[in-house]
């Protein structure tokens, strides 16, 4: 009795062994269990302008449209369309809406021949012909 409870006790620390070993080599390839806000504590506003800055493609993080389609591709539908080759996409922050209220984060995106649409944390307005510019990030 006492060597198999020995040998299980050696099997088991075994396969523990190996499942950390997985462990570290998927973290070193994934950052798998890597969390940047185990880091930083940031405020709402702060939380927006993180998001903002990874939709919005002329950011520094130099992934172009990359962020934002993996963004869409995780929302509903909603209409959002974006932009054809001559076009651009405007990320805004903290935008002041109808009654004074802020929109936490707003994308637009803007066809060459000017036609927008936007997309936001309220439902989707309709296309529409649009000379806003971004307040900044």
């Amino acid at each position: 009795m006492k060597k198999t409870m020995e040998r299980f006790f050696e099997d088991l620390a075994f396969r523990l062994e190996a499942v950390e070993n997985r462990e570290r080599d998927r973290d070193r390839r994934l950052a798998y269990r890597f969390n940047i806000f185990d880091y930083v504590n940031p405020k709402e506003l702060d939380l927006s302008k993180i998001i903002a800055g990874l939709l919005d493609p002329k950011a520094s993080h130099g992934q172009g449209m990359l962020f934002l389609r993996k963004f869409l591709e995780m929302i509903p539908e909603d209409g959002f369309r974006l932009p054809d080759g001559g076009g651009r996409v405007l990320v805004y922050t903290e935008k002041v809406i109808s009654g004074g209220r802020r929109m936490d984060i707003l994308v637009e995106s803007v066809g060459k021949n000017g036609t927008s649409w936007t997309s936001s944390s309220t439902p989707l307005r309709k296309p529409s012909q649009s000379s806003t510019r971004p307040t900044g990030n």
